[in-house]
């Protein structure tokens, strides 16, 4: 019981706490990691008391108790496999009606940030009292409470954006970030559209409810590899920059793998099965950078949990408590014997 009431206070207490702050507003924790707790602690309570209740039961003639145990029963059978009815059958049933979209960005930025590149778009705002806002978006997952690592920088992207609107302005920044597209949005204070219109590196397709859409020119994908010719980009295949792909041999030239995330994330590239080892980037010294041999070979990319391995084996160790608590005991009565003094 002691364990239900520390997840009953855990679940309570996660809207209420907050890891770290984005663009959409404060993140909380997720409060099913408590729930599941206090189910765990329920279910373990019920495994523990049913033989006993079942026993008391038993002595008694059908009465009441009956009645009121049987549907508890029902209901517990019952329940699990409604709420796993309510998953599958939405699945299972084709759409009847159409629904609006709830895509705010224009359809060729989605296009390309679900492509191989996996470009991002930059969505620039303001404030009324004229400052300028950003939000980095892409074609990838929200950040999960229990699969957020460390809070996200946020000084790459105001480093970029300040190039971009400011005195002398520069898209350099925004390309390291593979940024494609660039959104403002009515918001913006007149200033930056004005620093867009001066740029080289950028070009406006056109407006839509009154934002404006800029294509970066030559932007950098995802994943890409550097060398002394210039920039190659690496196709993607899952979220973020995750990749698994044959890289062709250079010829003996030095490159580098170039990935637009913080270099104090959890992505590990490896090469045939080996490590690749990290370097530092000049251009961009908050994007992760790896040393890229020669050789060709199997190239993977993955964001890497150190604590994944650990949770499965503790989730499977409840899960092998709770078993052994469902299987039924096997009691064995001996009679023993009769003292001298007892009566018959």
């Amino acid at each position: 019981w002691l364990v239900g009431l520390l997840g009953l206070a855990a679940a309570l207490a996660a809207p209420h706490a907050a890891l770290t702050t984005t663009q959409r507003g404060p993140l909380h924790p997720d409060a099913g990691t408590g729930v599941t707790l206090l189910l765990l602690a329920a279910v373990t309570a019920a495994i523990a008391g049913a033989d006993g209740l079942r026993r008391r039961i038993a002595v008694h003639g059908f009465g009441w108790r009956q009645l009121v145990v049987a549907p508890l029963v029902l209901a517990a059978v019952l329940a699990p496999l409604a709420a796993a009815a309510t998953w599958v059958l939405p699945g299972a049933t084709p759409a009847t009606a159409l629904q609006r979209s709830t895509q705010t960005l224009p359809a060729v930025a989605v296009d390309a940030a679900r492509g191989p590149a996996a470009l991002r778009t930059l969505v620039v705002g303001g404030t009324t009292s004229g400052v300028v806002t950003a939000e980095l978006d892409g074609a990838e997952p929200g950040p999960w409470a229990r699969d957020l690592a460390v809070a996200t920088d946020d000084r790459p992207v105001t480093a970029a954006v300040a190039a971009l609107v400011g005195e002398t302005p520069s898209a350099d920044q925004v390309r390291t970030l593979a940024v494609g597209f660039v959104v403002v949005s009515p918001s913006a204070p007149p200033r930056v559209t004005a620093a867009l219109v001066t740029l080289a590196g950028l070009t406006r397709l056109g407006s839509t409810r009154g934002s404006s859409l800029w294509r970066v020119n030559e932007p950098l994908a995802r994943v890409s590899i550097e060398a002394a010719g210039g920039s190659t980009p690496v196709p993607v295949d899952g979220a973020h920059a995750a990749v698994d792909t044959i890289v062709s041999p250079a010829g003996g030239a030095p490159r580098r793998l170039l990935l637009a995330e913080p270099a104090a994330s959890r992505w590990r590239a490896e090469l045939d099965g080996r490590p690749l080892p990290a370097v530092a980037d000049p251009q961009a010294p908050w994007r992760q950078a790896s040393a890229l041999p020669a050789a060709g070979g199997h190239l993977v990319v993955r964001a890497v949990d150190p604590l994944r391995h650990a949770w499965r084996l503790g989730q499977g160790a409840l899960a092998l408590v709770l078993l052994v608590l469902a299987l039924p005991g096997v009691r064995r009565q001996t009679a023993g014997p009769r003292g001298a003094g007892s009566r018959p």
